[in-house]
């Protein structure tokens, strides 16, 4: 959650609400926001067409809000809305007299546990990316050696230009070193080279 910009729901509920007159308020009516947290509670709903729609409430470390699910939302997100499931909301504040601010729900994605989460991060590696007029060019089989006297942890791409398509050299992972990186400038041009 803390790397999703989200809003608390405890500012919505205090912004949102009809006691609060501020000008400057960040949170109004059909305000878009985006909410992470546990579904608590669960009521759905038929309505005249034949139709479910549900009423969720959704609980952050700071508060807890009302979120509707129209027809519509409901029939795409049916097996993710379930007790206890940490989600991802995004809607718009609805702000009725007499009552608590709500959410009508836009969007919502399952939240992925913080292990799962720190290990596909840690996976996500670098890369090389090494731009070639073509994908059989002789000077590409000075990687292969390069990569043996320098192992690390980055990806190599080639972009043939002549095919304009992305390939990735597999079992090649090779150090991001200024050693290694002024060596491939040398043999394939500085502007033809970029890490990220």
């Amino acid at each position: 959650i803390r790397s999703l910009s989200v809003d608390r729901i405890s500012d919505i509920l205090l912004e949102a609400s009809e006691e609060n007159e501020s000008p400057d308020a960040k949170y109004k009516d059909k305000q878009n926001v985006k909410i992470a947290g546990i579904i608590t509670a669960k009521k759905t709903k038929n309505i005249k067409n034949g139709d479910t729609m549900a009423f969720i409430r959704v609980e952050d470390r700071f508060g807890e809000i009302e979120v509707i699910v129209f027809a519509r939302q409901y029939s795409k997100y049916l097996y993710d809305i379930e007790l206890d499931r940490a989600v991802l909301i995004s809607g718009t504040v609805s702000v009725e007299e007499g009552e608590e601010p709500k959410i009508l729900l836009s969007a919502l994605n399952l939240l992925t546990e913080n292990q799962k989460f720190q290990a596909r991060t840690e996976t996500a590696r670098k890369r090389i990316y090494i731009k070639v007029p073509d994908i059989n060019d002789p000077k590409l089989q000075r990687i292969g050696k390069i990569s043996l006297l320098n192992p690390g942890t980055c990806e190599v791409v080639i972009f043939d230009e002549r095919t304009k398509k992305y390939s990735v050299y597999k079992d090649i992972l090779i150090s991001e070193s200024e050693n290694v990186l002024s060596r491939l400038y040398g043999i394939f041009g500085k502007e033809n080279i970029v890490v990220k």
